[in-house]
């Protein structure tokens, strides 16, 4: 989230950072997004007895980082006017919205491969079957779909990390602290 683009909540009397929710959420995102991307690079090389499980366990990071994106999305409020020029502010509000497409559009399209594939999901207490009859071309296609995505997905963290680096090193303006933990006194 950015100063410029997402909600500036903020804790009582904390006007230079967003509040915990908002934190945590971010960094909860943050780590079940990296989670699935290196399980998803690495499922071809995990032995044939262990590839069912490292591919639901994959889905199920799919389905966590959709809900908390639901969930994201639905808490956001509108931020005030931005500091930066109308340009960056643009470029903050594009790249964004790229995210958050992307939050919900890689598992919403990696759920329907999985599922055309004829596997369901094991949810831990029970079993979710596939809803729809075994289809190899459009499991392909869906699968082949969800890995561009992904690396788009890639690229555009990239370039919000860059966003980051630019924040903090160029114009010193605190965004990065914005989205860190309170320090305790």
């Amino acid at each position: 989230m950015s100063a410029c683009d997402a909600s500036s909540r903020t804790e009582p009397g904390q006007r230079d950072r967003y509040d915990n929710r908002t934190i945590v959420v971010h960094w909860i995102s943050t780590l079940l997004v990296l989670l699935a991307f290196v399980l998803g690079l690495t499922i071809d090389s995990f032995p044939k007895k262990y590839a069912f499980g490292a591919l639901n366990i994959h889905a199920l990071f799919g389905l966590s980082i959709l809900s908390i994106s639901v969930f994201r999305i639905a808490s956001r409020k509108p931020s005030g006017q931005c500091s930066s020029a109308p340009q960056i502010t643009r470029l903050a509000r594009f790249g964004h919205m790229a995210l958050y497409l992307c939050l919900l559009g890689v598992p919403l399209i990696g759920i329907p491969a999985l599922l055309f594939r004829g596997h369901g999901l094991d949810l831990g207490l029970f079993e979710v079957g596939p809803f729809f009859a075994r289809n190899r071309q459009l499991a392909r296609i869906l699968t082949q779909t969800h890995l561009y995505a992904a690396y788009f997905f890639a690229i555009l963290v990239m370039g919000h990390i860059m966003a980051v680096f630019y924040h903090t090193v160029i114009r010193k303006d605190g965004t990065f602290r914005k989205m860190l933990p309170a320090r305790r006194a």
